[in-house]
């Protein structure tokens, strides 16, 4: 409901989540399937767009289109009201609801209920977790106590790390045998390693040694402990500009906050906001950059990691999400034990000295997470939940 695949990445409440529903679809049609996907983000009337073969987006107006994420709980029957309108005016049936994040699980469970179908949910994030892990950011009860009967209530959830399905059965008492851990994905074709210094012309650098950050402006990613870790290596003397791809605009009050703290370090002028940057441009950032930092209190999986190494540039992160088995220790980056600046500002110092990045040793560890076969391995998933529930009388919509 919150969010569109067509957002803006690093604008607000645009991200992974709308990467992985558009190529994922897009992979899935490629396969022969066919999918809706339908959002309260856009228009305030009904309108169809086409992402490719067997994917049309529907956008279905929910309040006055200008609420803010937590208030969309307000007009969940009235989308759900409205999805099942257009359904049936289109006289189209589902064998399976897949939906993203707790208030379009909501949606899910209510609609699962008027067409007999099951109900397949991938929370992206997790309250609990994300109050766990970050004390910037409080998610409400309201949300905690949705995503405990989510949990409960649906025929299967899709986690994309191994520690995300371990927060589900230590916060929600999530039964094993109802997950499915299946990894995110890159586009391979998109993400792609292109010549460093074109790629710092395009992206408005000159011609020196480039640290990228890429995501929204929220604490949760934490970009104030690569702040202090860039003040670190400024004091050491090392050159080096810090590229924040993400937010809203300019004048986003978030960035704001980000330039005064980079003003009282004196790092102001090492700093450069792009702002928000069109997702088939993102490769140009990578490829621009020497080393992209994540710096996240907390992610599900951590898919800015596919999309640098799949570019040829390493990474440095915090320990979070599925990054560990991602990142290949001081070869293709560094993952961190902890919240530490001085380490954070040893780890990027290493990677900035060296000679050249590992452009083909970045590319080729993550040569097998191509969107085709995370679309299949989540086909094999929706197929056996589909036969599972035929066979104890569900409908087919």
């Amino acid at each position: 409901m919150h969010s569109s695949p067509l957002g803006k990445p690093g604008t607000k409440d645009t991200g992974g989540m709308s990467t992985y529903l558009r190529e994922l679809s897009l992979a899935l049609g490629q396969m022969g399937q066919r999918l809706d996907l339908y959002t309260a983000v856009g228009s305030a009337a009904p309108q169809q767009t086409s992402l490719g073969p067997g994917v049309r987006l529907v956008t279905l107006p929910a309040g006055s289109g200008s609420e803010a994420k937590l208030d969309l709980y307000d007009h969940l029957d009235s989308f759900t009201g409205g999805l099942d309108q257009f359904r049936r005016a289109e006289r189209q049936s589902y064998d399976l609801i897949f939906s993203h994040y707790w208030l379009s699980g909501m949606v899910g469970e209510k609609l699962k209920s008027r067409w007999g179908v099951p109900h397949v949910i991938m929370f992206h994030t997790l309250g609990a977790a994300k109050n766990a892990s970050c004390s910037g950011e409080r998610e409400p009860a309201l949300r905690i106590e949705a995503e405990k009967a989510l949990v409960q209530d649906s025929d299967k959830i899709i986690v994309a790390s191994r520690r995300e399905k371990e927060a589900l059965q230590r916060y929600y008492g999530a039964p094993p045998g109802k997950i499915e851990l299946i990894p995110c994905g890159v586009n391979l074709a998109l993400f792609r390693p292109l010549p460093q210094r074109p790629a710092r012309q395009r992206a408005g650098l000159e011609d020196e040694k480039t640290v990228l950050f890429v995501g929204r402006m929220e604490p949760v990613k934490g970009l104030e402990l690569l702040l202090r870790a860039a003040a670190i290596l400024h004091g050491q003397g090392c050159s080096f500009k810090l590229l924040i791809a993400g937010g809203d605009a300019p004048d986003d009050p978030a960035i704001q906050h980000y330039r005064k703290l980079a003003l009282e370090w004196g790092i102001a002028d090492r700093l450069v906001f792009p702002g928000p940057v069109e997702h088939y441009l993102l490769p140009f950032y990578y490829s621009a950059a020497d080393v992209t930092v994540i710096a996240s209190h907390y992610e599900s999986f951590g898919l800015t990691a596919l999309e640098s190494l799949a570019c040829g540039t390493p990474v440095v992160a915090t320990d979070v999400g599925d990054l560990k088995e991602i990142i290949e220790q001081g070869r293709t980056g560094a993952v961190l034990e902890e919240r530490c600046p001085e380490k954070m500002a040893e780890a990027v110092a290493a990677f900035l000295k060296l000679p050249q990045k590992p452009v083909q040793l970045c590319r080729s560890s993550v040569a097998s997470f191509g969107w085709p076969g995370v679309a299949r391995q989540v086909a094999a998933a929706f197929g056996e939940i589909i036969r599972l529930k035929r066979s104890r009388g569900y409908g087919t919509g």
